[in-house]
This record gives C-alpha cells, structure tokens and sequence, in this order.
C-alpha cells in the first residue's frame, strides 16, 4: 500500500481488501460496501493512469449517522444501514432512537417483509432493500403519515356519498308528493 489517508500508519502494509482489488483488475473498476474496524464504508476503486501497471485509486466513505441524517434531510424518512450477522442484525447508521433501533432490530430478525414495523409503541411503513449479501438499508415513514392522503380521499368520498343520498332522498320525496 502506498497510502492511508484513514491511517497513515499502514503505510506499506498489504493491502488488507485484496479481493475486491482482484475483482477490480479484472473488471476495471470494483465498488463494494465493506466492514473496516467495526464501522460500514462504501468503497469505490478505480485505475490511476501512472507509468506503473496496476496502480488503484481506493476512495471511499464511511457509512454513518451523519450520512444518513442527510438522506433524511432530503427525503423525510427515516434511514437506518443494518449488517445481518450470525445473532441478528447490526445498525451500523440510522436516524432512530436507541429504543426504536432495537425494536428495529428485533422486527428484522422476525421477518424482513414486514410492511409495517412497530418501533416504540407506533407503526411505521417499512422498506427493506439489501446494499449486498449482508447489509440492508431501511427506509420507514409513520404509517399515519402514509395514510394522510387516502383519509382525505375517504373524507371526500363521504361528502359525495352523502350528498348522493341527500339528491335521491330529496328526489323521492318530491316524486312521492307529485
């Protein structure tokens, strides 16, 4: 390795993801979601055009609250990264609460096609979609907010419901009178 700019201290070291380095020598290019000192990163490499064959350019970014906080920022929902590992999930990032991960957790481990998802007592529409083999991000809204636009629509509906009614019922008297 010729550089760290995570750790300058490995300096020189082998490279410890030479999988990924082997797929993008035979691929061109590899990105790939990886687990570095218990954290999640997303990691892109590409070639460097230098006289020396074979040099890569390994750029990245680690996968956190603050990252998902920003998604949240964009999009209103809530975004949690999980890591399936042999005892359940691991949340690696996410804009929930510490109560509300676990329960998030625990949902998970139960099924992960579960549309909608308790976390602290409320339910909340759930989308599970994996990032790879073992990692998941998980995009939630309160189901009340989901469901706001279709209570106006029943609200709506009501209205002419019942003023349908009110026409024929209005009708049937008249044509009783006549």
């Amino acid at each position: 390795m010729a550089a760290d700019t995570l750790r300058p201290a490995r300096l020189g070291a082998a490279f410890a993801l030479s999988p990924i380095l082997e797929e993008a020598d035979r691929d061109g290019q590899a990105s790939r979601i990886v687990v570095m000192d218990g954290g999640l990163y997303r990691l892109a490499f590409v070639p460097v055009a230098t006289s020396a064959p074979g040099a890569w350019l390994c750029a990245g970014f680690a996968i956190d609250d603050r990252r998902v906080a920003d998604v949240r920022r964009r999009t209103g929902l809530q975004v949690s990264v999980l890591r399936r590992v042999d005892s359940g999930f691991v949340v690696h990032a996410s804009t929930l609460a510490g109560v509300e991960r676990d329960d998030l957790k625990r949902a998970l481990a139960a099924s992960r096609t579960a549309v909608v998802i308790r976390l602290d007592g409320q339910p909340y529409a759930t989308r599970a979609e994996p990032l790879g083999s073992e990692v998941f991000v998980v995009l939630q809204r309160p189901l009340t907010e989901v469901l706001r636009p279709y209570d106006r629509l029943v609200a709506g509906l009501l209205v002419v419901i019942g003023a349908g009614l009110a026409a024929v019922l209005t009708g049937a008297f008249w044509l009783r009178r006549k």
